[in-house]
């Protein structure tokens, strides 16, 4: 007899129909030489301390640290005291027999980290040698199953899966056990939690909020020109920040007094705004809060009630992307979706034979690829449950579309020696966005209607204004936000330098802003970055969207094939030059550099083209080089701690020597400390 073991006896029952397993037993369903039982959830789990023979919440017995640890059947509350839970000792009870007579067990927990722990904390507390095989699936159809039953893998290929498992699991004991008592013990009364996950998260969000309050907004002041061609009434934006009224408001007699606005320069850029990847779990949770305000555990709750009614792949992902055998089924469930009402016309005119391949990359997929939907078509959902099964199959859709295509207009006018600029969009080709058909977010400033312009229309003022604007700090967590910062907890402070470069130039009124020496990533891409550059250009744009300000390909500067900084530096300044019109219609009023040397050849750029820095166009560089302090203008940056950066080294490389050669040490990452240092680039 083989035993079958799932997560839970609603997926059991499902395994069980395909192997025709249908004599329903107390705690399993046997039949046609299966036994198929189930877990619900952790069964077994850590002991705690009393099981250890230890007492609690006493300074002399902490740190608590077992040898090894006890497995012990799940305990439930009884007065003030813990027990077994009876119904898991009867189950765990039955697991004994049926594995005891098996001659192998085919585990069909969750295909994931903790399902895995579910099962093997089961087998090493029932101290069961009975060998066991793997159905690792990412889907509950049917077809699923069978072909999942028909390359079944070797238990001992998930044994580091396990281990991991089993090492956050013990982690999340000794830290969250004896930190806590740890703290109640320190405070003297109560009993306070600190946890391993929880106490970090609540540093997020605390250290978000004190930053928010004590954040002290710039005042600054714009004109807002209104004008019109051929019965198209339209308004412009003074490039000009002005530090206080008293300066826009004469200003805005000189434009009122002028009369007429001219139009310096017009240029219209196509640009491609490819489609976003597949979800994963944290994506599909964050645009689910942002989108319809569902928690996250509603959201996981709903796409795992999803997976076992076979509508979609297994949840519990990490990844965006699919491999090239997943691929090949694309056209199949693309196919499928002309028989869903709501995408059916969209889906019975895509071109299967030229899909995006965004999301194909076999390299970047571990345990399971990105959400997908299934053959499996739902006939009635609740209102809820519809919101995310469409969420999944509207993003496949959009995933595998082409480009949505913009004609972007960008103007600048003069008038009474002030500049205006304005900017306007066409939609060419709606591309993957007409999956949807939900409007594109755009900023105040990207919504103007734009009449047919040409360079040197003279236009009537028809009035103007003076706004008065204040520099945001960044918003407290919602939600979706805190998501994104758990997600990146870890390279969070990589990222924070650049966010305050970007900041700094923001704070001294910069509000189209080159970022030069990166290679552009859309924003979304941007969350799963994981070298130094792509980080620090998520800190760059995460400070933009702060401040409301746009984020796109004609504001990132790549160095090309240029090694040297100082040169590479100039060749940008040159095209940021040749753009002058490619942001808002105006020059570029700050330049984010990613190093110093890049900054030093960005400002010669600039100065043999007659552009004065900081008059002009303001300047950060990134390292804090010494000769940062003797340019002329001397060149404010972000200097990183050297002295923490060569000691962490230092110890590094005594370390391996003191191993030997032959020792192979496992990769360490450091966070290394920095501080902003304000010179004469970036003066107001």
């Amino acid at each position: 007899m083989q035993v079958i073991i799932a997560e839970k006896p609603s997926v059991a029952r499902e395994i069980a129909a395909i192997v025709g397993a249908t004599n329903r037993k107390d705690g399993f369903i046997e039949g046609n030489g299966y036994a198929v039982t189930w877990a619900f959830g952790h069964l077994v789990g850590l002991a705690m301390p009393q099981q250890y023979g230890i007492a609690g919440f006493r300074r002399e017995n902490l740190p608590i640290l077992p040898s090894s640890f006890i497995l012990l059947p799940r305990q439930v509350r009884e007065g003030k005291e813990y027990k077994a839970d009876p119904g898991v000792v009867k189950q765990l009870g039955i697991l004994r027999e049926l594995f005891g007579m098996a001659e192998r067990i085919i585990v069909a927990t969750d295909a994931g980290r903790e399902g895995e722990l579910i099962f093997r904390y089961i087998y090493s507390y029932l101290e069961c040698r009975t060998p066991f095989v793997r159905l690792w699936i990412s889907s509950l159809t049917d077809r699923a199953i069978r072909e999942g039953l028909q390359h079944l893998r070797p238990g001992n290929e998930y044994d580091n899966l396990y281990l991991s498992a089993k090492a956050r699991s013990e982690a999340d004991w000794i830290v969250g056990i004896n930190a806590s008592q740890a703290l109640a013990v320190a405070a003297g009364r109560g009993v306070w939690s600190l946890g391993r996950v929880q106490t970090p998260t609540l540093a997020i969000i605390c250290s978000r909020y004190l930053e928010n309050k004590a954040f002290k907004p710039a005042t600054y002041f714009r004109l807002k020109l209104s004008t019109a061609k051929e019965g198209t009434e339209f308004t412009v934006l003074s490039t000009e920040k002005f530090d206080g009224r008293e300066k826009a408001e004469a200003a805005r007699a000189e434009v009122i007094g002028a009369r007429t606005v001219r139009v310096v320069n017009v240029e219209r850029k196509e640009t491609r705004e490819q489609p976003p990847l597949l979800y994963d779990l944290t994506t599909l949770q964050k645009e689910a809060n942002s989108r319809y305000g569902f928690s996250a555990e509603k959201t996981l709750d709903i796409a795992q009630s999803l997976y076992e009614k076979k509508f979609i792949t297994y949840p519990r992902t990490g990844s965006r992307y699919i491999s090239e055998d997943v691929a090949e089924e694309i056209p199949a469930l693309i196919g499928n979706m002309t028989r869903y009402p709501r995408f059916a016309e969209y889906a019975g005119k895509m071109d299967t034979a030229s899909l995006s391949r965004r999301s194909v990359d076999n390299e970047k997929i571990a345990d399971h690829h990105a959400l997908l939907p299934t053959e499996n078509l739902p006939s009635e959902l609740d209102a809820d449950h519809r919101i995310v099964y469409e969420m999944v199959a509207g993003r496949m859709l959009e995933t595998f579309s082409g480009a949505c295509v913009k004609e972007n207009t960008f103007l600048t006018l003069q008038s009474a020696g002030h500049d205006f600029t304005a900017r306007g969009s066409i939609m060419v080709e709606t591309g993957w966005r007409a999956v949807l058909n939900e409007p594109v977010e755009e900023k105040e400033e990207d919504m103007t209607l734009l009449p047919d312009i040409v360079q040197g229309d003279e236009l009537p003022v028809k009035g103007c204004v003076t706004e008065q604007k204040q520099t945001r700090p960044r918003p407290l967590h919602t939600e979706s936000s805190l998501l994104a910062a758990m997600e990146t907890a870890g390279r969070e402070l990589s990222d924070e330098a650049e966010r305050a470069a970007m900041q700094h130039l923001i704070d001294r009124g910069c509000r189209n802003i080159a970022i030069v020496g990166h290679r552009f990533a859309p924003r979304a891409d941007l969350a799963h970055a994981q070298n130094a550059f792509a980080l620090r250009l998520r800190g760059a744009c995460g400070a933009l969207s702060d401040a409301g300000l746009p984020y796109d390909e004609s504001m990132v500067f790549e160095a090309g094939d240029v090694a040297n900084g100082i040169i590479a530096g100039h060749a940008i300044a040159e095209r940021i030059l040749a753009a002058r019109s490619g942001h808002g219609g105006t020059e570029f009023d700050g330049a984010c550099c990613a190093n110093d040397f890049a900054a030093f050849g960005v400002i010669r750029g600039l100065a043999d083209r007659g552009l004065r820095v900081p008059q002009d166009v303001k300047v950060i560089g990134f390292d804090g080089v010494t000769s940062g302090s003797y340019t002329t203008p001397a060149l404010s940056t972000i200097q990183v701690d050297f002295t923490q950066l060569a000691k962490f080294s230092v110890d590094m490389l005594s370390e391996r020597i003191d191993h030997g050669t032959d020792e192979a040490l496992p990769p360490r990452r450091a966070i290394i400390g920095y501080q902003l240092v304000d010179r004469e680039s970036t003066a107001v």
